[in-house]
Formats: C-alpha cells, sequence, structure tokens
C-alpha cells in the first residue's frame, strides 16, 4: 500500500515513512504455551498480547493514529508524505521493492526514509540500566544456507554407528561452535563515539582507548544475545526436519541455517 499525503511546498523533497503489515506465521508446537491467542490483541497490563504487536503492527499503527489526529487538528505538511505499508516483509520483502522501482520510474527522490529498527534500549553495557534512543545506521547482510544429509536408514532396532541425524546435528554443532571472530564495524565505532561519553569512569576509559581494552570489550558484549550480535556475524540454526515415525531411522535430514553478516563482510 502507498498514499500520498500532499505537501504545501513542491520544491521540498518528500519524506516517506514504512511499516510492514505482515507478522511471521505461528509455531503449531508453541499454541499451548501462549499466554494470549496469538492474533487476539489482549490488551493487559499495558501491553498488546499479540502476533505481530511489536514487528511492526506498532509502527504501523502510531504512523496511522498519528496522521489521523494531525488531519483531525487540519494540519497540513510542507513537504509531502508518502507512506509504505509493505504486505510480505517476513517472506522476502517484493512488495517494497516494487514500491521502489515505482518511485524510481517516476523521479520521485526522498528527503529521508523512516522504517522499524529503533527502539528504547535499558541493557547497554555499561549504563546500568539507563534508557538509550537506538538510531540504526546501517544494517546487517542476511544469508540462509541449507544443509542435507542422506544416509540410507532402517529400522530404528538396528542403528548404523551413524544416522542422517547425527551427521546433521554434529555439522550443527561444529557451525555453532565455531563462531565468526569479533570486530568492531564503523556503525558501532559510531555508537561507542556518542555514547562513551555518558558512561560511568571505568566504562569511559575502556571505551575511549579501545585499543588496549579490545578484548575486555568483546567478553562484555558476548554475553548478551543483543552485544554479541552488534559485533560479530553470527549463526542460528532455524529450521530442522527428519524422521516420520518412532520407529523407523530416517534417511534424510535437513537444517536451514541463518547469518546475519556485519556490515563490510560479503557473503562469499
Amino acid at each position: 500500500m502507498i498514499f500520498k499525503w500532499e505537501g504545501d511546498d513542491a520544491t521540498l523533497k518528500p519524506v516517506i515513512m514504512m511499516a510492514h503489515q505482515d507478522v511471521v506465521p505461528v509455531e503449531g508446537a508453541s499454541m499451548k504455551m501462549c499466554k494470549q491467542a496469538p492474533f487476539a490483541g489482549a490488551v493487559q497490563q499495558d501491553a498488546i498480547w499479540g502476533r505481530g504487536a511489536a514487528d511492526d503492527k506498532f509502527c504501523l499503527f502510531s504512523i496511522l493514529e498519528a496522521t489521523e489526529r494531525l488531519l483531525q487538528q487540519g494540519y497540513r505538511p510542507s513537504r509531502s508524505i508518502y507512506f509504505v505499508f509493505g504486505h510480505d516483509e517476513e517472506t522476502g520483502g517484493k512488495g517494497v521493492a516494487a514500491a521502489a522501482k515505482l518511485f524510481q520510474s517516476r523521479g520521485i527522490k526522498a528527503e529521508w526514509v523512516l522504517d522499524e529498527g529503533g527502539e528504547i534500549n535499558t541493557e547497554i553495557p555499561g549504563l546500568k540500566g539507563q534508557p538509550v534512543a537506538i538510531i540504526g545506521t546501517a544494517e546487517k547482510g542476511y544469508l540462509s544456507v541449507d544443509l542435507s544429509v542422506n544416509i540410507d536408514g532402517g529400522h530404528s532396532s538396528m542403528p548404523q554407528p551413524e544416522t542422517a541425524i547425527d551427521v546433521l546435528t554434529e555439522a550443527i554443532h561444529n557451525l555453532r561452535a565455531n563462531t565468526f571472530k569479533p570486530e568492531f564495524t564503523a556503525p558501532v565505532e559510531g555508537f561507542f563515539r556518542y555514547l562513551g561519553p555518558e558512561m560511568p569512569f571505568g566504562s569511559k576509559l575502556a571505551i575511549a582507548n579501545r585499543w588496549l581494552f579490545k578484548n575486555l570489550l568483546f567478553r562484555i558484549y558476548h554475553k548478551s544475545p543483543g552485544g554479541n550480535a552488534l559485533i560479530r556475524t553470527t549463526i542460528a540454526p532455524t529450521i530442522i526436519q527428519a524422521g516420520l515415525k518412532d520407529n523407523v531411522i530416517p534417511n534424510y535430514a535437513h537444517a536451514t541455517v541463518n547469518f546475519r553478516i556485519l556490515p563490510g563482510t560479503s557473503i562469499a
């Protein structure tokens, strides 16, 4: 969906505000563990319980509610605003690619684009719970790799020394055990440059002298999933499939492993 809110000054470049409407599916096995129905949108204790509430319906509805309020107040923007609401971000993003192609064909160049990603984070190492508004200045690359094993199966009463499941799980374990080396990329260097002065003396000292305390900082950031993702290309098995019956050893096992690649690093 693309909407245009006409601005008063045609000489100004427009801005683009984006959000996506779709969400990831619900894992069937986890349904019984849900505290609320996945698509109920129930509000309890000042929180919305529902699939996609955080990714990315809150952005979608914040934009729409703010726009509706401004329209009710008779507000007119000086520059035009485009709203681009994708329908398939979680499955490849062909919709937003089509939108970009449309803008290009019409010669529309935006002053800036605002999309999902930012948050108020209270778990920044060294800041002791202080809230930090995160502005995304880069995005990691994305690669999914399929692994498959095909070995003669058989009956579970007479297993071979190694089955397709054994080989696959060992491969996944080896991948996870051999993590990529940590590094401070340009976006993270900027992150430190702005946050370092706000930190207590010890943290400020380490960040100001990263050449000396680099390994210490790596160990600190490695402790949390979010911190670890800032300093290295990550490896995460996300899908694994094998077997149909409890007494039959499968011939075939398959897994998908997702990599999120640090800026400045190629897929190769």
